[in-house]
């Protein structure tokens, strides 16, 4: 068993991207915060981070944990939340990926906060394939996913976001060989989309950067260092477009969805959602 205290400093460090803004968010010093990670390698006998003049990334083993180890703390907030009845009540739990919080989410919050006073409103920002896991384990009200594999029809249909392969104009990483991409962790919709895309391509590539922010991924394409896929609402000014003259095969369509957990459409979460579902539209 892992100590849910390693757990959480490891999940915010990576979520920081930094050993001292995890220490001051956790209440350690970045040295207490080194040993704990030492501590959880020891337990798992494997190394998690790496760390770099660009900030800390997960190794391959890290990415593995880090999708358990938000499951393992998000399942104990769930049972303290089931314990506290009244609390309970008066909880609104959302799921969402980190490409539609600044524009589906934020700039409703405020109103949301002042009209539902007595409402706590609790927000994962997490990659789809996470966010439905936990919504089929009851923990999530209300969650908005990015799909593109038709199967799972659950939920209503509320987008369909392009997506982009892009890259900085006149970026070198078009001429290096594997080509160096910039995607999400494991379990996001767009990491897994543009691996299976270029499983067919016959240009070898590599991952040369990942994180489990939209606008760190964002950042390191126009940066230059790397190739991508976006939604098409992320392309900066300053990105191009990558087409089949340039040997990358068209995006298919990406589905946004939103799901409702049965029982859960109180009228917080009923304001909520169609915001949401307006802001889609827009």
């Amino acid at each position: 068993m892992f100590d849910q205290d390693l757990l959480k400093t490891f999940v915010t460090i990576l979520e920081s991207g930094s050993f001292s803004v995890a220490a001051d968010r956790v209440g350690r010093t970045p040295s207490a915060v080194s040993m704990q990670i030492k501590r959880l390698e020891q337990a798992v006998g494997r190394r998690l981070l790496v760390r770099s003049a660009h900030g800390v990334a997960p190794t391959a083993e890290g990415e593995t944990l880090l999708l358990h180890a938000r499951q393992v703390l998000e399942a104990n907030e769930a049972a303290f939340d089931a314990m506290m009845g009244a609390r309970a009540e008066k909880s609104l739990h959302l799921g969402i990926p980190d490409t539609y919080l600044q524009n589906l989410l934020l700039p409703h919050l405020r109103d949301f906060i002042a009209s539902f006073p007595e409402t706590t409103l609790r927000v994962t920002v997490a990659s789809s394939q996470q966010l439905l896991q936990r919504f089929d384990e009851g923990v999530l009200h209300l969650m908005l996913t990015t799909e593109y594999q038709i199967g799972d029809e659950r939920g209503e249909l509320v987008h369909e976001e392009r997506g982009l392969w892009v890259c900085a104009e006149g970026s070198p990483a078009l001429d290096l060989n594997p080509l160096p991409l910039a995607l999400a962790f494991e379990g996001s919709t767009y990491r897994q989309l543009a691996k299976d895309i270029l499983r067919g391509q016959p240009r070898t590539y590599r991952v040369a950067f990942s994180s489990n922010r939209q606008q760190a991924i964002q950042l390191a394409i126009d940066s230059g260092a790397a190739v991508g896929l976006l939604p098409a609402s992320w392309k900066m000014p300053s990105m191009r477009e990558l087409t089949a003259e340039d040997g990358f095969s068209p995006v298919p369509p990406l589905l946004v969805r939103m799901r409702t957990k049965k029982g859960a459409a109180t009228e917080a979460c009923e304001w909520l959602a169609d915001q949401i579902k307006e802001a889609s539209r827009e």
